[in-house]
């Protein structure tokens, strides 16, 4: 069953936390990871052991715009965030 885009994004984004715990989904990593989630992992359920798989692998594809959005919303450490936009 699929879920709204919003929930779905939500959830997309704090499967990502390689910064630890999970801080609450910002408006601005909704709106500037959209894409990413739409691209790569629409087929997958919120909270899906199969979205979290997803987005994990697709981590080296994510926009600069989507990694800023989460280092700035704490879900990426800096270093990280840096990690993934020279990787590619």
């Amino acid at each position: 069953m699929k879920l709204s885009s919003s929930a779905v994004l939500m959830s997309a984004v704090l499967l990502l936390s390689f910064a630890g715990p999970a801080n609450a989904v910002t408006d601005r990593q909704k709106r500037d990871c959209r894409t990413e989630y739409n691209k790569y992992c629409s087929a997958y359920d919120v909270e899906s052991q199969g979205l979290r798989a997803c987005m994990r692998k697709v981590r080296f594809q994510l926009s600069d715009r989507c990694i800023d959005a989460l280092v700035a919303g704490g879900e990426v450490t800096p270093n990280m965030g840096a990690k993934l936009k020279a990787a590619r």
